[in-house]
This record gives C-alpha cells, sequence and structure tokens, in this order.
C-alpha cells in the first residue's frame, strides 16, 4: 500500500480520501520504514497536498491523540505552522496571553523550535511557565487562569514515529501544516499563521471538513502572523463560510516597520521581550503581539470586530492584567 500511495503522489497525483487515510494509518501505527516516511514526505511536498488530504491525515492522527477535556464553550488556539524563515520572537505565544488575560478561554498547542531559535514551548520555559501538564493539569489551568500549553509530543506519540525522518530532511513539510490542526482539546476557534500563502486555501477548507467553527488563517508579509510590516491575507471560516481580506497595521493606527523591528532571539532573550510588553514598553513589538491578540479575542467572543479586540488587547497590557496572568502562571507566585 504504501509503495502504490508513493508512487502515486511521484506522479502528481492526488490521493483520495480513503488512500490518504490509509497511508496515515501506517505512518501512525509505525508500519512503514524511515525510508518511506522520507520518499513520501518529499513527494507530497513537491506535489502540494490538497484540503481532503490534510483532513484525511487529520482525522487518523486525532483519534490517536490523547484528548483535553476541558468545560463547554469556545475555546481558540493561536499557532502557526512555521518555517516562514523571519526568525521574529515568539509572537503567537505573547498574544495567546494576552487574549487569556482578556477573558478568552485558549487551549495553546504547540511545540520546541524546529526552523526558529525560540518555538513557544522554548519561550514559556524560559517565562518560568509549566510546559508538561497531563491533560488534568490542562483542564484545571484553564479553568483556573483561562489559559494552558498543550506540549505536542506529550499529546501525540503517533508523530513522534516521524521525528527522526522529519529531522534528517529538514524542510517544511505536511507535518508542519497538520501540527495547528490537531489541537488535543478540540479548540472550536484557531488563528493559524502560515508562513507560505499556497497552503491557505487547503489548511482553511481542511479546517472547515474537521468542524472548527471560527478560524482566521493567515499569512503576513512572509511570515506566518498578522504583521506590521506589510499588508496580511486573511482566510476567514465562519460557521462553513469563507471570506477572504486583507489587513493593514494602518487600518489600527499602526505605523509600518521594517522586519528587524520584530526579530527575536533566544527563549531567554524572547522571554525577556514579552515580560517588558507586559511591563509597558511601547513600540513595534507590542504593536504586533496586540494585533495579534486583537484576532483571538474576537475568535473568542469577547469582542465583536477586530477593531474592538484591538482595544480590548491594549487595555488589558495597559492595566496590568496580562503581566498578572504571566506571575500567575509560574508556580509559587498564583495569587
Amino acid at each position: 500500500m504504501i509503495q502504490s500511495a508513493i508512487k502515486k503522489v511521484i506522479s502528481m497525483q492526488d490521493l483520495a480520501a480513503d488512500e490518504a487515510r490509509d497511508l496515515m494509518t501506517y505512518i501512525a501505527d509505525g508500519r512503514v520504514t524511515e525510508a518511506q516516511i522520507g520518499s513520501i514526505l518529499t513527494a507530497l511536498t513537491m506535489k502540494g497536498v490538497t484540503a481532503h488530504e490534510i483532513t484525511a491525515f487529520a482525522q487518523v492522527l486525532k483519534e490517536r491523540a490523547i484528548q483535553v477535556k476541558t468545560a463547554s464553550g469556545t475555546c481558540v488556539d493561536t499557532c502557526g505552522t512555521g518555517g516562514d524563515g523571519a526568525q521574529t520572537f515568539n509572537i503567537s505565544t505573547a498574544a495567546a496571553l494576552v487574549a487569556a488575560a482578556a477573558g478568552v478561554r485558549v487551549v495553546k498547542h504547540g511545540n520546541r523550535g524546529v526552523s526558529s531559535r525560540s518555538g513557544s514551548a522554548d519561550v514559556l520555559e524560559a517565562l518560568g511557565i509549566p510546559i508538561t501538564l497531563t491533560p488534568e493539569e490542562a483542564a484545571s489551568s484553564v479553568a483556573r487562569n483561562n489559559i494552558a500549553f498543550l506540549f505536542a509530543p506529550g499529546y501525540h506519540p503517533a508523530i513522534g514515529r516521524v521525528a527522526s525522518a522529519r529531522r534528517e530532511i529538514g524542510f517544511f513539510s505536511v507535518f508542519n501544516i497538520l501540527g495547528p490542526l490537531l489541537n488535543p482539546a478540540g479548540a472550536s476557534s484557531r488563528l493559524i499563521g502560515v508562513g507560505d500563502t499556497r497552503h491557505i486555501p487547503s489548511i482553511t477548507g481542511a479546517l472547515a471538513n474537521l468542524g472548527v467553527s471560527h478560524a482566521m488563517v493567515v499569512h503576513g508579509d512572509g511570515t506566518d502572523e498578522i504583521t506590521i510590516t506589510g499588508e496580511t491575507r486573511v482566510f476567514e471560516l465562519y460557521d462553513g463560510t469563507i471570506s477572504q481580506y486583507t489587513l493593514t497595521p494602518e487600518e489600527f493606527g499602526i505605523s509600518r516597520v521594517s522586519r528587524d523591528a520584530i526579530t527575536g532571539g533566544t527563549p531567554a532573550e524572547n522571554a525577556q521581550t514579552i515580560r517588558e510588553i507586559f511591563s509597558g514598553r511601547k513600540g513595534p513589538c507590542r504593536d504586533i503581539v496586540l494585533l495579534n491578540a486583537a484576532a483571538a479575542i474576537y475568535l473568542g467572543e469577547k469582542a465583536s470586530c477586530l477593531y474592538d479586540g484591538y482595544d480590548i488587547a491594549c487595555n488589558v497590557v495597559d492595566s496590568g492584567k496580562a503581566k498578572h496572568l504571566l506571575r500567575s502562571l509560574r508556580p509559587g507566585e498564583a495569587s
């Protein structure tokens, strides 16, 4: 089966839904060799993946994931595919913290850095926030602080079977696309950054197929964020309908800056940037965090539009709520 699937993809033919499901089942169950995994990832990257292929792959992996059960209601995940090479600081992680401080229930799914120096797990660790929560601890954290971090390797044992092959091939693959779709808490709303515009339609289509009710799939001037360096392309999914539009920083009263102004560094350096933003530091790093937090607040139903979400995000930081949340998430410092 694996060999026939590889041959089909190499010939630039799309897999049928059942073929895609069977392929991922073989991979997830460990019935393939490292060479076969490398071959199929390479072939899929060259062909490009369709929405129905992504959907089938995600369904298989979701069935094998360790689930987190939270109270009913809207939960939001802010996650990116990575691979954009932009080396920005951990914008989506900071935005998730601001949204949680605004009352949005956030289940942030992420990992350590692969294409960047600092992944979400790395910067949270540098901030003193635990990253290896059990499902019960994660649910309790959401109930207590509106946020929990779900460290991907702890919830997706099946994906661990391809970790070695992914490291060895060293390029963006379908698993970068799948990661943001596999939230273990089944977040009903998603803010997903995509580093390559070619993947936006297929990811948005897969989200609809997977039953996500509200999502924004964004690409900002070469980054997997809503950006302040130029225009951001947005595909918004709402109750099965997909709309497309662009955002500019000027709409929010923000001046455009160069990429250098939002470049990140080590986990410790990025953690310090986040602390400074939450302590009142003005400038481009704050602006881009607030803009992405605005989207999370909107998706979390705490604002009727992005512009109201931006005003709320500004207030959350200026009032000290985000700084207080950061302190509450560190063991022994909750108050």
